[in-house]
């Protein structure tokens, strides 16, 4: 029986994966703009055409989520990518140095190695394709092996639909190998400029051991404060609705909601009438003992199941209209598991005096596990608002907005996208929504626009200030008795300033 080593295939799979995205950038480089562009709208073309059967065939395969919500997922993808990325350039010259102006020139930083998440894997991988392709970058994307047919047909499609239109072999590489010995090769060969982690927290000891730049984008924990001035029936449909979208999965999504004690019990009220289920402390005890194992991370046969499934799982009934579990907690214990990420309609509960302590309570919960993602406020007080937008650690606050519509730009104007950066130095370099200008780094372009003998006379006062000389060096010098290569030097340098010409 012959025997596999799978870590080995892997590696040889990464290195050759590597060498060829290497020669596929240098080809790239050399393509015009115009040429990318059609690349982002046959990728798109692609999906939109696809979305249907990609939505079933990621839940048939991950069971994680629903159709109908991938598929809107999906949709939104396709119709408002062109929107930002039509007439935008990120290639080449962006400004030139015309007069004093300072021209950039945007420069790839790829290949990247795009590590996908299990929750949203279709769209996440599509997404992070445009914006790389838009930007001029070849990208190596590795699969969650719970995904790994679904994102291997696509990437076949896409493949053979990029070299149709004419760009390089290998623009797109595939990890078909997926081991972690492979993708920590991957990380670290050296013709890989830029890391991509979307939502894969058991790739980060690789990602950060690399030394390479990358972007982190997690789930995030969220919390979202409901202030004594928010519209409250409004607050409670906006995060049912998105908490349970796609039984919880869109990055960006609440995890906790801290609640202004005033208006607890009319909150509270109008959260049951939207469709959350207040468990009971034993309920609440028994789903935790269940969901989440011995290391306090939330399990995977609990990722993104519906909450009348989590609680059945935890031998509980629920009624089948309710679409969010809370836990109603008195204070955020290291103890309890609901302060930590949960991949499913789970919520916390916590009831605080005012919103200056609900404000300590929010950078409490965002600092408890690497914070820093995004939060929400409910709130028709602007000086409460303005408070939190100062003091809030996070890449996006969101104002009364469903917290996972708003962060991934479907309910606002944040950039459309599934790989949300943290605010958190420790997370990556960006706490940007992922966009093409993440993937680029910018030349400088500068002309000169003053001569050098007027610039020094202007900054240390005159030209001999520059070389300081003793009286007597002067006079030695002037007589021919000593000879002072310093002086000479700069003398000479002068004559040449003398016959500049702009």
């Amino acid at each position: 029986m012959p025997i596999i080593d799978n870590d080995l295939l892997s590696v040889q799979e990464a290195r050759i994966l590597a060498e060829q995205a290497r020669d596929a950038q240098a080809l790239l480089r050399a393509l015009p703009a115009s040429l990318t562009d059609a690349a982002v709208a046959a990728v798109l073309d692609l999906v939109r055409s696809d979305a249907k059967a990609l939505a079933e065939q990621t839940v048939l395969e991950t069971d994680y989520g629903n159709v109908e919500d991938k598929y809107i997922k999906l949709r939104f993808l396709c119709e408002r990518m062109p929107q930002v990325l039509n007439g935008k350039n990120y290639r080449g010259i962006l400004r030139p140095a015309y007069g004093g102006e300072i021209g950039e020139v945007g420069i790839a930083r790829g290949p990247l190695v795009v590590i996908l998440p299990s929750t949203n894997p279709v769209v996440t991988a599509a997404h992070i394709l445009t914006v790389a392709l838009k930007s001029g970058n070849v990208s190596i994307f590795v699969p969650p092996k719970r995904a790994l047919k679904t994102l291997s047909d696509f990437f076949d499609k896409v493949s053979a639909c990029l070299e149709k239109l004419g760009l390089p072999s290998n623009t797109v590489g595939f990890l078909h190998t997926v081991a972690a010995a492979g993708i920590r090769t991957l990380c670290e060969h050296p013709a890989t400029g830029l890391i991509v982690n979307s939502c894969a927290p058991a790739a980060m000891p690789s990602v950060r051991a690399s030394g390479k730049p990358f972007i982190y984008g997690s789930m995030g924990n969220n919390p979202v404060f409901v202030e004594k001035t928010a519209n409250l029936p409004q607050a409670a449909l906006d995060i049912i609705s998105s908490r349970s979208f796609d039984h919880g999965l869109l990055p960006g999504a609440e995890q906790s909601i801290v609640v202004d004690i005033a208006v607890e019990s009319a909150f509270a009220q109008a959260f049951a009438a939207a469709g959350a289920y207040f468990m009971n402390p034993d309920e609440a005890q028994t789903l935790a003992n269940v969901a989440f194992d011995n290391e306090g991370c939330y399990k995977s046969e609990f990722v993104g199941k519906n909450a009348v499934e989590l609680a059945r799982r935890a031998g509980f009934q629920i009624p089948d209209n309710k679409k969010v579990l809370v836990a109603k907690e008195p204070y955020v214990s290291q103890q309890s598991l609901y302060r930590k990420e949960k991949w499913a309609p789970i919520l916390a509960w916590y009831p605080e005096a005012d919103w200056e302590e609900a404000c300590e309570k929010c950078i409490e919960l965002l600092l408890d596990e690497d914070g820093g993602h995004s939060m929400v406020i409910y709130s028709r007080d602007e000086a409460v608002i303005e408070q939190f937008a100062l003091r809030k650690p996070v890449g996006r606050l969101l104002i009364n907005t469903p917290a996972a519509f708003g962060a991934v730009g479907m309910t606002t104007d944040l950039y459309p996208s599934f790989t949300l950066g943290s605010g958190n130095p420790k997370s990556g370099w960006s706490p940007d929504n992922l966009n093409p200008e993440n993937l680029i780094y910018l030349r400088k372009l500068a002309r000169p626009v003053r001569r050098i003998d007027a610039a020094l006379a202007a900054y240390c006062g005159s030209v001999e200030n520059i070389c300081p000389i003793s009286d007597k060096q002067v006079e030695d010098t002037a007589a021919g008795g000593v000879e002072d290569p310093l002086l000479d030097s700069f003398n000479a340098f002068l004559e040449v300033l003398s016959h500049q010409t702009y």
